[in-house]
């Protein structure tokens, strides 16, 4: 390609811009489409309309026909497109990420007005020798709307005035190259447009322009988008073409026109042609239909059955001498395809549903129909799928088919549930009626058994289930024991056994302990022996810590469940260790709050006389803990209450106080009156179960007058 012309190309790409839509505007309603069109495409037109539609239809595989590489600065095949992305330096990257957020909508129809409306744009382009959607003393996009009588809710304008070929334009407006961040317009407006859902149609005018008195060229595009007040049906369209370059894909003179094109409903018949270069529409009302392609040059008839329309339009291609894509059923089961007509279930594509306890609830397994084929997959009769044979009633259908129709490569799941009352082995036929040429009637066998057993639950008091096999720790199951002190803190567990099966659940053997910490851990009652069904029993564990630190082991319960002979789950807890304030008077122990002094332990100092007498008490402060112990506060021991003033301290107890070890305290006991005087005596220490122990102290005043 010569310089100036990769100049002028890249030149109009930098300055491209996708046109505002404008809000709707009250007008005439329009009438239904007519099904023979006015406007004549040319065929790099159809063709730019295949490829707009080819990216709207499935996004995701456009980028790779567009490009080549998208490691660093994206890369084409395609000369033209390669040095528009290697000037704009375009991140592949970027460009990725970017294009993984399309999402498929419905294939535009042509719109005879929007092609005019493109045609006039175009054409005033080439006489300014510019590039721009607002031309001075032009009609704007809204203004050539009004021109042509589109009464529009929404309308959208993508132009390129520098087109090297449809491809290159194609790629222009979808990659979106340009002069913002990553080499790509800042939106990407274009990609934008042609991948909105609120447009139903398009107008594409393509002008050549080779002249060299001109800037623009050589081909001048304008895409016009709408969507038009009181649409109407949506649009069945395609084209009908022969592949003569065999590259699967409509090429610029490949269109078969003359063509007849009849889509048969419920309300009969309605017919077109399709235009000069291939392309066809119909403008149906909401139903199945069958399409068939004859006449013109097509040759043999080509029929494809069961075309869904609904709101949105709808794209069938029909190419000579290729037979119309068919239906295709596929059954898988766990993943796994489920072979036409197979007598072997077996577990691994879940036809084999296995034993289940008569007792226990059903076993549900879910199924996948999938149409593997390029046409819809029609399901016939309610319901959908049908159990069949002697033993069908050990088998529900618990769930069908959400729809009667599977699109191309689509799926949809159903699901069956085993359930046996009585004990045996039960088989039935799973059938599935379709219209798959090949495979109408899809059939297979599922087996599953019916037994008696016992089964063994385990659950908290609370109703949590704790599963077999849990290997970590959680409050919820009750498994987590806590942090509690090795020097005299325990913690209690209980958890519940139950018997969800139908024959008597063997527990002889006891719960056990096992596991790097069992010893940490005491059973400290065992469940019944022998639980029979529906029933439950209980046992309880208790974690009493001989170091610091996590303490781990496992719960075994051995059984005759045939499916968990042995049930086991993980439980811990963790050791600590703190100082341990307690207090002692004559050697005895008093109890934290304790209100009732007692002359046994020095609390109660008798009677004094307030004639200038005394009493001395003297009391004890051990550390039972491993921790040390130290005494805090402003004074290690206070005095407070109704008559403090009458007890003193006279002796301060020392601080720290070592693990294993006392120091003492003095009270004094003079009384400032007659009759019974109290008061509490209040020590703080570091002991986080007992940060402040408090005891009641009392005496008796007295006088000899």
């Amino acid at each position: 390609m010569p310089h100036s012309r990769i100049r002028r190309s890249l030149s109009a790409a930098r300055r491209a811009r996708l046109g505002s839509p404008f809000a709707a505007v009250p007008g005439p309603e329009q009438l239904e489409p007519r099904l023979v069109l006015a406007l004549t495409p040319t065929a790099e037109e159809q063709y730019m309309l295949e490829l707009l539609n080819r990216m709207r239809v499935n996004p995701s595989d456009e980028l790779a026909l567009l490009t080549s590489s998208l490691t660093g600065v994206a890369m084409s095949q395609d000369p033209d497109i390669n040095a528009a992305l290697n000037f704009f330096n375009v991140s592949g990257p970027i460009l990725q990420s970017q294009w993984n957020t399309l999402t498929p909508v419905s294939p535009l129809a042509w719109d005879e007005a929007l092609y005019n409306m493109a045609e006039l744009q175009s054409q005033n382009m080439i006489l300014d020798d510019t590039q721009s959607h607002n031309l001075p003393g032009r009609p704007t996009l809204a203004q050539r709307a009004t021109q042509f009588g589109y009464n529009y809710t929404i309308l959208g304008e993508n132009i390129f005035a520098f087109g090297e070929s449809v491809l290159h334009a194609h790629a222009a407006f979808a990659i979106d190259w340009g002069s913002g961040p990553n080499g790509i317009q800042n939106p990407p407006g274009h990609r934008q447009a042609m991948m909105s859902s609120q447009f139903r149609e398009v107008g594409i005018r393509i002008l050549p322009e080779t002249s060299q008195s001109t800037q623009v060229g050589p081909l001048v595009v304008t895409q016009n988008f709408g969507n038009r007040v009181n649409f109407g049906n949506a649009w069945l369209l395609g084209v009908v073409y022969k592949d003569m370059d065999e590259d699967g894909f409509y090429s610029v003179g490949e269109g078969l026109g003359g063509v007849t094109i009849t889509a048969v409903g419920d309300q009969g018949p309605i017919v077109t042609t399709s235009l000069a270069e291939g392309g066809y529409q119909l403008a149906l009302p909401p139903g199945t239909y069958t399409l068939t392609i004859s006449g013109g040059g097509f040759g043999s008839p080509a029929t494809f059955p069961n075309i869904v329309v609904g709101t949105s339009n709808v794209k069938i291609d029909a190419v000579l001498g290729n037979a119309p894509p068919a239906p295709m059923i596929q059954v898988l089961g766990n993943g796994t395809v489920i072979a036409l007509g197979d007598a072997t279930p077996d577990p691994a594509d879940h036809t084999a549903f296995g034993s289940i306890d008569i007792e226990a609830g059903a076993i549900v397994r879910t199924f996948t129909v999938r149409n593997g084929g390029g046409a819809t997959l029609m399901i016939t009769g309610l319901p959908r799928v049908t159990i069949a044979g002697d033993d069908a009633g050990a088998f529900t259908l618990v769930m069908d088919l959400a729809l009667a129709s599977i699109d191309p490569q689509g799926s949809l799941t159903f699901q069956i549930s085993f359930d046996p009352a009585t004990v045996g082995d039960f088989t039935a036929t799973v059938r599935i009626i379709s219209d798959d040429p090949i495979n109408a009637e899809y059939g297979f066998e599922i087996s599953g058994s019916g037994v008696s057993v016992p089964l063994i639950g385990v659950r908290t008091q609370q109703g949590t289930p704790v599963p077999d096999n849990t290997t970590t720790v959680s409050p919820e199951l009750r498994t987590n024991f806590g942090a509690r002190n090795v020097v005299r803190e325990v913690s209690n567990r209980v958890w519940v056994i139950t018997n969800d099966g139908s024959a008597a659940l063997d527990l002889s053997g006891g719960v056990r302990i096992m596991g790097l910490h069992a010893q940490d851990f005491r059973i400290i009652r065992q469940p019944d022996a022998v639980l029979m069904p529906g029933h439950t029993t209980t046992f309880h564990i208790r974690f009493n810590p001989s170091q610091v630190g996590f303490r781990q082991a496992r719960i075994v319960i051995d059984t005759n469940d045939p499916d968990t002979a042995r049930y086991n789950f993980a439980i811990r807890g963790r050791g600590f260790v703190t100082p341990i304030i307690s207090i002692r008077g004559n050697n005895r122990l008093i109890e934290h709050q304790d209100s009732t002094p007692r002359p046994r332990d020095g609390t109660d100092f008798g009677r004094v006389n307030v004639d200038g007498r005394s009493r001395l008490a003297t009391f004890a402060i051990r550390n039972d803990g491993r921790g040390v112990l130290r005494l805090t506060g402003p004074v290690k021991v206070r005095v407070a209450g109704q008559h403090a003033d009458d007890f003193r301290l006279v002796r301060i107890p020392a601080s720290p106080v070592q693990s294993g070890t006392r120091t003492t305290f003095d009270i004094r006991f003079n009384p400032s009156d007659v009759g019974r005087r109290f008061a509490w005596i209040v020590i703080t220490s570091n002991d986080p179960l007992t940060p402040t122990y408090t005891f009641r102290i009392s005496g008796e005043g007295f006088s000899r007058a």
